[in-house]
């Protein structure tokens, strides 16, 4: 499965990359004798006006013919030399070539404008609150898990989602606080100093109670700090309106 959505995503770059070439070379008047999806041998053809479309044999992306590109004979002094690539002017020369890449940039540019319309996830507060008015479903969870340390130790692995935290008072009981963001469990570990806490997590659509206790020198610009030993992020649905997804695919 991993060759076929490999070999579709390059025949799909490939094609458009050369749809490029095809487009600009016949809106600027130049010969185009065939627009092939796949490489020979030859499947299947259909001659349009003075153009062919093929279908081939070797899924590894297509190719265009522009008459004149590989100079000869034909192309240089023949009966319809005029419509050759190689007699253009140098601007329409450089536009045919420069297509290719600016149609792979025109369709990234459509993707990632079409997901951000269509909602994707993200990890919010990376545009530093821009756009946290559209960012939804938010769910705290662990990006990362230092291995030697409480958190390492006791089991918490990426992909976790930390959703209370629990301290165990002098008298015995426990109470606990619902945790939404990174910054408040480092609120909570902070209270706690380098008391037991546990720590509430889901994993694979169950609900697990993990023991950790804090440590000091977790935190490099900050030894004094307790830690566990976690990165967070708050993973949601980020779904932008066009005029946003336009902008920000195109960035």
């Amino acid at each position: 499965m991993t060759i076929l959505i490999f070999l579709a995503v390059l025949v799909v770059l490939i094609v458009v990359h050369e749809f490029g070439h095809f487009i600009v070379a016949k809106k600027s008047g130049i010969r185009v004798d065939e627009f092939g999806v796949g490489f020979p041998p030859k499947l299947l053809g259909k001659k349009f006006g003075e153009t062919e479309y093929t279908l081939n044999a070797l899924p590894f992306g297509g190719f265009v013919r522009i008459f004149g590109e590989t100079p000869n004979k034909e192309s240089i002094s023949g009966p319809d030399s005029a419509r050759a690539l190689i007699h253009k002017p140098r601007l329409i020369q450089a536009a045919v070539m420069f297509a290719g890449v600016f149609f792979n940039i025109l369709l990234a540019w459509i993707l990632f404008s079409g997901t951000l319309i269509a909602g994707t996830p993200a990890v919010g507060g990376a545009d530093d609150g821009r756009l946290s008015q559209y960012f939804s479903d938010g769910r705290l969870i662990v990006t990362q898990v230092l291995p030697e340390a409480p958190a390492g130790i006791a089991g918490i692995v990426p992909g976790d989602e930390i959703t209370d935290l629990f301290f165990v008072d002098s008298s015995g009981t426990l109470t606990g606080v619902e945790v939404d963001t990174p910054e408040a469990v480092v609120s909570f570990i902070g209270e706690h100093g380098n008391d037991p806490i546990e720590v509430k997590i889901v994993r694979d659509g169950g609900i697990e109670m993990v023991a950790v206790t804090p440590e000091n020198g977790l935190i490099s610009d900050s030894p004094e700090t307790p830690a566990i030993g976690v990165a967070m992020g708050l993973v949601g649905t980020l779904q932008l309106p066009i005029h946003l997804a336009v902008w920000e695919g195109g960035k």
